[in-house]
């Protein structure tokens, strides 16, 4: 062959290299496109399922931690309670507190019922200055004397001692606690939130430097409402250039390019300008979507947790998994409410919090102490 040859068929063939580059790039969106449009219904039926499936297990499980939650709080201020023990005590609580604004189960009155019973304990401390031979008629006092450990679970808030009041600001400690975590949940998701904006940032500056308008003109003189005579056809048209101009606007190129080829009845490859910056552009979209699975699949915390717990490609797997989660709960369920009616005094207090603390030294599988247990 000669070099005059050569010379001619090497822009042939690359052009044809650089349309085939394209077309397979474009296919590559329209089959993740098709995947993701797929995964997103496929996700809200699946969290609707595990919702309905899983709600008055969860509910229950909540209410019983409540409840369990409140009556650990009234041992908060009990000065026999050695420094680690009350330690343990503040970490049990911060736990049930956690999971319970985790929970989308949880009812929300009875949750703010409840922290506003914790922030209360301290207003209904009796004012310093009580002799400790003071009694109360319904307090602790006259319950040591009936021989009840001093410590009854059940009397009232108002019967705690002046020594109790040394610790009154362990109640401002757990909600410091808490906001802090809560805080770093905040500052994480900003971050995101941050690197995100940016990567949109680039996909709109890459969009400026294409013909992308220049495609939606042309796009837009083949649908303009003005070029119809019949009222529904002109309703349509209007409807059809809504959708491009939003298209458009939103960088959505898969409806752009979509009803490009379908209105005007040519590749909108072609009609883009330099094959490699609208490959360039192409690869970026094609990223997006890979993104965008991802970001279907975690759309929210609650259904990136079931994604993660439950789904499977087989419907009969997921639905084993719900029951078997189901089962745990209810287990686990009547376990925390027998641990709540056996505390009622610091003497059957005290075995538990020996045992979260011995647990955390060394974690044993399976043991519930500290509190790795079901719920969402």
């Amino acid at each position: 062959m000669s070099l005059k040859r050569q010379k001619q068929s090497t822009p042939a063939n690359g052009k044809r290299s650089q349309e085939q580059a394209l077309n397979n790039e474009w296919q590559r969106i329209v089959k993740l496109q098709g995947r993701n449009q797929r995964l997103e219904e496929d996700m809200k039926a699946f969290e609707q399922t595990c919702m309905e499936t899983l709600r008055a297990d969860e509910e229950h499980f909540s209410r019983i931690i409540i409840g369990q939650t409140r009556q650990l709080s009234n041992f908060l201020t009990r000065k026999s309670l050695a420094k680690w023990q009350r330690s343990e005590l503040i970490d049990w609580i911060q736990e049930n507190l956690e999971l319970l604004v985790s929970s989308p189960f949880t009812d929300r009155e009875a949750f703010e019922a409840l922290l506003q019973y914790i922030a209360d304990l301290e207003m209904h401390l009796q004012p310093p200055g009580r002799p400790e031979s003071d009694t109360a008629p319904n307090g602790c006092d006259a319950m040591d004397a009936a021989g009840d450990d001093n410590d009854d679970l059940f009397a009232e808030s108002d019967d705690i001692g002046e020594d109790d009041l040394d610790d009154s600001d362990l109640e401002a400690d757990l909600r410091e606690r808490l906001f802090a975590e809560f805080q770093r949940f905040e500052e994480e998701f900003e971050q995101e939130q941050q690197a995100e904006r940016a990567r949109q940032k680039s996909l709109q500056d890459l969009l400026k430097q294409s013909s992308i308008n220049t495609l939606f003109r042309r796009l837009a003189r083949r649908l303009h409402p003005d070029r119809e005579q019949n009222p529904e056809l002109k309703q349509l048209r209007g409807e059809q250039m809504g959708r491009a101009a939003h298209a458009r606007d939103n960088r959505d190129l898969f409806t752009l390019f979509s009803m490009y080829e379908e209105h005007v009845g040519e590749s909108p490859l072609a009609s883009l300008g330099d094959s490699k910056e609208v490959l360039k552009l192409l690869k970026a979209h094609a990223q997006e979507l890979r993104v965008q699975r991802e970001e279907i699949i975690h759309d929210s915390p609650l259904r990136s947790h079931f994604y993660e717990r439950f789904y499977d490609s087989k419907t009969t797997t997921r639905q084993h998994k719900l029951r078997q989660h189901c089962d745990m709960i209810r287990r686990q369920a009547e376990h925390e409410r027998s641990v709540t009616v056996s505390i009622r005094s610091i003497a059957t207090l005290k075995p538990y919090l020996e045992a979260r603390y011995d647990a955390a030294l060394i974690p044993l599988p399976g043991d519930i102490y500290p509190s790795h247990r079901g719920g969402l």
